[in-house]
């Protein structure tokens, strides 16, 4: 095992950002120390934070972690290679866990319960160098050990995409791993020398400081696939043998692949002229993939009949001059997969075609408060509606990752949320989750 001494710059994988943070660290310590020794006025007594209780952990601590859900703190020890878990309502460690070489950061997530350390050991050959151990609030004991980058140092958690980012000082860069399955994702390269890490789940952002080039690098935090649909081209019969398709993304900024038939996916954009196709059935399928990387799972695809033999088909009258129905939803809408399933029907002579979006009113940030507002409206679903008149059907909104996490918080007892949009009736909907 490797000895680490906070005060040895000579040891190869510290450097010199790392031996300022550290002194820093200790000089802002003693200054601190030397304040509280010093006697405070009866009005400073009333209006300066003071230590209420002083807890003895391990050796040489330095990450902090806390779960508000279950009133633990955990303490990273570099100098004995342990996390020491204090419960908050006693100020007492209740528990010690050994973890890997030198840990630093701590991360935790307190809708799973998990906490995340970062073993910062840069030199030694130990397995468990350059990791993250994985423990279970429940029960105290490292669960799983995930390899990342050279010489992890902070570690951010988001608790809406189950994602945890460990900042790789040694690499310059930053894992993310996926809390459900404790694998490394993706490998997102940074600024040098990262240390910090915050994450922001409401915005999707994380944030990582770059010591060494004095600068932070912003990560867009998306767990969402992109939605592709096709807006034009050929459904059915067609004497046109070069048809031209136009496709969108539900997520601005996305990339496209298309193919024909059976064969491969390839870059493209739209509109999409294809090269000219034989008489007979074809398909045409396109996925878009966001700027986060994430492709479109389901592509979406129309099949059509090149035939240049027969005249081209009599084009059918336009339709009568009608009012548009007006879609009214269940009270109640199952969610499964991250999609809210809620039935409509299209009452009027017209169909039923628009927009829809959930709406749920939450507490403002400290900018509006000043304004005056305490709440704001937050859209956490979204999707479009075609139902022809009289009919009923299955709509499908694409829920937020803050929509999914509120809708956790919320339990069994559901999630309400406002339907707004055009061609429907405004109503409250209560969210389930399927079982």
């Amino acid at each position: 095992m490797t000895n680490k001494n906070l005060l040895e710059p000579e040891l190869p994988w510290i450097g010199a950002a790392q031996v300022t943070r550290r002194l820093l660290t200790m000089g802002l310590l003693a200054l601190a120390a030397a304040l509280l020794i010093s006697p405070l006025s009866a009005q400073a007594a009333h209006t300066v934070p003071i230590v209420t209780a002083t807890v003895g952990v391990g050796s040489v601590p330095e990450g902090v972690g806390v779960n508000p859900a279950t009133d633990r703190v955990y303490v990273a020890n570099s100098g004995s290679h342990s996390v020491s878990v204090i419960d908050g309502a006693t100020n007492a460690v209740i528990a010690t866990v050994p973890v890997g070489i030198f840990p630093v950061g701590v991360g935790v997530n307190p809708a799973t319960d998990r906490v995340y350390v970062a073993n910062s050991d840069g030199i030694s050959a130990n397995p468990v160098s350059d990791s993250v151990s994985v423990i279970d609030g429940a029960t105290n004991a490292v669960i799983a050990t995930v390899l990342v980058g050279s010489v992890p140092e902070g570690v951010g958690v988001n608790p809406a995409t189950d994602r945890v980012y460990v900042a790789n000082a040694g690499s310059h860069s930053v894992s993310v791993i996926d809390g459900a399955t404790n694998l490394v994702t993706a490998t997102v390269g940074v600024g040098i020398s990262p240390f910090g890490v915050g994450v922001n789940p409401a915005a999707e952002r994380v944030y990582v400081a770059n010591a060494n080039s004095v600068s932070v690098s912003v990560i867009h935090d998306d767990a969402t696939d992109p939605e592709t649909q096709i807006d034009s081209g050929p459904a059915g019969p067609t004497s046109d043998a070069t048809p031209t398709f136009g496709f969108s993304s539900s997520e601005g900024g996305s990339t496209f692949e298309c193919r024909v038939d059976s064969g491969s996916f390839a870059s493209c954009t739209s509109p999409k002229t294809l090269a000219a196709l034989a008489d007979g059935a074809h398909s045409f399928e396109v996925r878009a993939t966001d700027p986060a990387g994430h492709t479109d799972p389901t592509p979406a695809d129309r099949s059509f009949t090149v035939d240049t033999q027969a005249p081209p088909p009599t084009p059918p009258p336009p339709p009568p001059t009608i009012t548009s129905g007006t879609a009214i939803a269940a009270a109640v809408a199952r969610v499964k997969g991250g999609k809210v399933l809620l039935r409509m029907r299209c009452r009027g002579r017209g169909a039923c075609r628009g927009a829809a979006r959930l709406v749920v009113r939450v507490k403002a940030g400290k900018r509006a408060k000043r304004l005056g507002n305490r709440v704001r409206n937050l859209v956490i679903g979204r999707g479009r509606f075609s139902i022809p008149a009289g009919e009923t059907k299955v709509i499908r909104l694409r829920l937020t990752g803050r929509g999914k996490a509120l809708l956790r918080k919320a339990g069994r007892r559901g999630l309400p949320a406002k339907l707004r949009g055009s061609g429907l009736k405004s109503r409250t909907v209560r969210l389930r989750a399927r079982a």
